[in-house]
């Protein structure tokens, strides 16, 4: 279960050396641990070796997580789709059919905002209410600000993944061959997702995942069940959080049978299940963004869960409250948080607490090699799969005594290319680590903690295809762990059962952004606790705003982000506007922005990247947002880094700026007051002159909307009509443009059988799940829901068998907005209106670059109702056509008489 050796259930071991007093299945877990229990463990990588065999006549049969459990399996993910009604279905079950106690769930993704408001996350909430231990994998996306939702919830588990490269030793895989033969595992692995959370926490824990075997069956419905080359095997090579997340959830099982076998049949809440594992991971040296609490250690949570409450305690466990701690607040607020720390075990113990944070760079090398894959005299290795990966060597030098070895590369390559992978061979041969690219992300990245000194060797490497000829950058960087905060008392001799208290004083960061620390906390028995610290400083609040600036490297090449940064900051009342803006050192990278207001919606989301009328993306160096009349509050910024990572560059700094009032424009001849008399006869044209006061080139455009709201159609840009269930992967996704001050949307799917419809803003919340039936809305409301794009699905109801039913479904959508005033026309016509009237004329937009100005037109024909009096306002927007979505900077209200 941890580390190099496992317990087996034995027949017979004659003839090997293997000798046993009795037969049968043994307990697993620490080696050293179950040594002192007088029982014995053995080392199976001798018999995965095709030099050694399993003696003749000797059955072993390694023990997996929670041996005699059972489980439940729901299909939740067809072959076809996998709808969040689906998973929800799944929960639900779960909960109130099967009566589980513990659910895993390996499947994720990154909305934003991640506020754990989306329908999963709230499921997930429910049944831990009802007493069920949920645990969720962090993704696999790497350690740049990743993790996925619903892992990011605080009543979920989540596990990210280490490694274990014993698999990497019998298949000869990922370049092992390069190596001496022996192998290092317990690092962080490269895939596995961290990081800082938009709602600054970082993953609970950590449990292998990189990579190990699995119990597979060959039936044609299990797709994965192949071995390299693609036929089918009863065991598979298999990993990512999607392996850690499972083995966690076995620890739960064995935590909660252990619970209660020594609490006569009561059952732990999952708080205090989860609070058990995480209390007794084992801090593998690694910093808090990337292994949570530390490595989950079975033995000890059993040892726990059996101890806690009870006279009779084993081992000597440790439990600790909160979990994590985290904090929002002003650069540099000093605050102290007590940390409560049980002795759960049989002895007293001395606990010794202090904070740990990364330092600075002890060395740093960084360069370029020339990969050329099209060359027959580059050298390569075949791996696994049995691809040629064509290599250049690196060495570069690690000095003695250091906590980490940070190694980072960067090839810029085309998506047809195969992705540039590095691995690890320290100095004494022995293979360490490998960058387990998850597509063509163009970055890579591996830490491993304590390095032994000496000269190590990085294997740059690529597959053929695609003939990739070019500049690999790298950089190897190490550093150490230094003291962070300070803790009061330092020190602390606990008796069995009884509690202490350590005050850890901390200040948030200097600047804007996250800091990742730990609480460390060991005992006189070896063991070593680390309690992740998160601490977020805001964006300065003051009158003339306030800068921040980061760093992106990028992330594996797995979906989307490559990498993510959070901000928050207050803004004060009575202001009229204000605006963000980024600049990027390498204009060529994709990056997405979002603004999200204190009710939780996103109300801007731009990018760096633009769409040319011949339909190319045009790539800046600056991002701008604007948010008109902002309401008083909290507010979220978050920037997404797109994958593939563009450029040679192992890391680009960026910059950026909060302005308040900084929206020029000026209307002039637009009517303010009843007194002014307007005829269908004498039409009034006003002027509205506009300055672009941002750092990017803008494309506004005016928005007429009378004071009234209306319930209107939104059109589809996808088609929305006779879609085939289960809806195929290969089916467009409907989607809609939501024009901006709508105050509710709602989605119809009308089908042939009963399902749910699943409404979802492009950003990926809100989401919202319909009700079951053949006719399901969906509907989302808000003060204002965000604009742009949304889009639409359907999941059909089940339980089914043995598969879902064919039929068809069609969506329709419906928006309560304000009224679009049609008797207003301008220079550059309405793109909102376009949302909803197939009619309306096309968009001719004004184009700013920064400082420029430039002024729309505007002509009002009212109708021929005489006296009546007419209110509306004219907003002036602005549109990305990356993004799909546009800023509103300005609301100009107009008043006259029809006379």
């Amino acid at each position: 279960a941890n580390g190099e050796h496992v317990f087996v259930d034995y027949q017979d071991f004659s003839g090997d050396g293997l000798k046993a007093a009795t037969s049968g299945a043994e307990a697993f877990g620490d080696a050293s641990a179950i040594a002192a229990q007088g029982r014995k463990s053995y080392d199976l990588s001798t018999y995965a070796n095709p030099a050694h065999p399993i003696p003749a006549g000797c059955t072993i049969r390694v023990l997996g997580m929670a041996p005699g459990a059972q489980l439940v399996g729901l299909k939740a993910f067809g072959a076809e789709s996998a709808p969040t009604s689906n998973i929800l279905q799944a929960i639900n079950y779960a909960v109130v059919n099967d009566n589980v106690d513990v659910i895993n769930e390996s499947f994720g993704g990154n909305p934003y905002p991640d506020n754990n408001t989306d329908p999963i996350s709230i499921a997930d909430e429910a049944a831990v209410a009802a007493g069920v231990v949920v645990v969720a994998s962090t993704g696999d996306s790497g350690t740049t600000n990743t993790d996925g939702s619903p892992g990011t919830d605080p009543a979920v588990i989540s596990a990210g993944a280490t490694t274990m490269l014993r698999s990497y030793a019998q298949l000869s895989a990922y370049g092992f061959g390069l190596s001496k033969g022996t192998f290092a595992s317990n690092n962080i692995s490269s895939l596995s997702s961290g990081g800082v959370s938009q709602n600054a926490r970082t993953q609970d824990v950590s449990a292998p995942g990189d990579l190990g075997w699995a119990l597979c069956s060959k039936k044609p419905i299990y797709v994965g069940c192949t071995d390299d080359k693609g036929a089918p095997a009863g065991i598979q090579d298999f990993g990512g959080t999607s392996q850690s997340s499972p083995l966690t959830a076995g620890e739960a099982a064995l935590v909660i049978e252990a619970y209660m076998n020594a609490h006569s049949g009561a059952h732990p809440t999952p708080a205090l299940v989860k609070q058990i594992i995480t209390s007794t991971s084992t801090d593998l040296n690694h910093p808090s963004y990337e292994q949570g609490a530390g490595l989950i250690n079975s033995l000890a949570a059993v040892q726990a869960a059996m101890s806690v409450g009870n006279n009779a305690k084993t081992g000597s466990t440790l439990l600790t409250s909160p979990s994590q701690i985290s904090a929002i607040a002003a650069p540099g607020t000093s605050n102290s948080y007590p940390v409560t720390v049980t002795n759960n075990g049989a002895q007293t113990q001395t606990l010794h607490a202090s904070g740990r944070i990364q330092g600075p760079a002890i060395t740093d090398v960084t360069g370029q090699v020339t990969l050329d894959t099209t060359n027959p005299a580059t050298p390569f290795y075949v791996d696994q799969f049995g691809s040629q990966r064509f290599y250049v060597l690196q060495h570069f030098t690690v000095p003695a005594g250091v906590d980490r070895l940070d190694a980072s590369i960067a090839a810029h390559q085309s998506f047809r290319m195969s992705p540039v992978r590095m691995i690890l061979i320290d100095s004494l041969g022995t293979y360490e680590a490998y960058t387990i690219p998850q597509g063509n992300g163009n970055f890579g990245h591996i830490d491993v903690h304590s390095p032994v000194a000496g000269t190590w060797t990085a294997v740059i490497a690529a597959g053929g295809a695609g003939g990739f000829n070019g500049p690999v950058s790298f950089e190897f960087a190490t550093s150490d762990f230094t003291g962070f905060g300070s803790v009061t008392p330092s020190s602390a001799t606990v008796a069995p059962g009884a509690s202490a208290t350590f005050n850890v004083a901390l200040a948030t960061p200097a600047n804007p952004g996250d800091t990742s620390a730990s609480l460390q906390i060991s005992n006189d028995v070896g063991q070593v606790h680390s309690i992740p610290i998160t601490l977020r400083s805001l964006i300065s609040t003051g009158a003339a705003g306030g800068a921040f600036t980061g760093v992106f490297t990028g992330g594996n090449g797995r979906g989307f982000p490559g990498q993510s940064v959070s901000y928050q900051f207050d803004v004060p009342s009575g202001q009229h506007d204000f605006g963000i803006n980024l600049k990027l050192t390498n204009k060529h990278q994709q990056v997405v922005g979002f603004v999200v207001s204190p009710e939780g919606t996103v109300v801007s989301s731009m990018s760096n990247v633009t769409i040319a009328p011949d339909g190319s993306q045009v790539f800046g160096n600056t991002l701008q947002m604007f948010v008109r009349d902002p309401a008083a509050g909290r507010w979220e910024l978050a920037y997404a880094i797109l994958n593939p990572i563009f450029g040679n560059e192992t890391s680009n700094t960026y910059s950026g700026a909060l302005k308040y009032n900084i929206v020029s424009v000026k209307a002039t001849g637009l009517p303010t007051s009843a007194a002014t008399k307007v005829s269908a006869k004498t039409p009034l044209t006003a002027k509205i002159k506009i300055t672009n006061t941002g750092t990017q080139t803008q494309t506004f455009f005016v928005d007429p909307r009378t004071t009234t709201a209306q319930a209107l159609t939104v059109l589809p840009i996808t088609p929305a009509t006779g879609i085939a269930l289960p809806i195929p992967p290969t089916a467009a996704v409907p989607r809609w443009i939501v024009p901006t001050d709508t105050t509710s949307l709602s989605l119809l799917a009308s089908a042939t059988l009963p399902v749910q419809a699943d409404l979802q803003y492009g950003g990926g919340n809100p989401e919202v799940v319909g009700p079951p039936g053949n006719a399901s809305t969906a509907t989302a409301s808000a003060s204002e829901v965000a604009p742009g794009l949304w889009s639409g699905f359907a999941g059909e109801v089940g339980p089914y068998s043995p598969s879902a039913p064919a039929g068809t479904v069609s969506f329709s959508m419906s928006a309560t907005t304000l009224g679009f005033d049609t008797s207003v026309k301008s220079s550059t016509g309405d793109l909102w209106l376009q949302t909803v009237d197939a009619s309306a004329p096309g968009v001719k937009f004004l184009t700013l670059a920064p400082g420029e100005t430039g002024t729309i037109k505007v002509t009002i024909t009212p109708g021929v109702t005489a006296s009546t009096v007419v209110h509306g306002t004219i907003y002036v927007d602005d549109f990305n056509f990356f993004t799909d979505q546009g800023d509103e900077l300005i609301a100009l209200p107009y008043t006259y008489t029809i006379g």
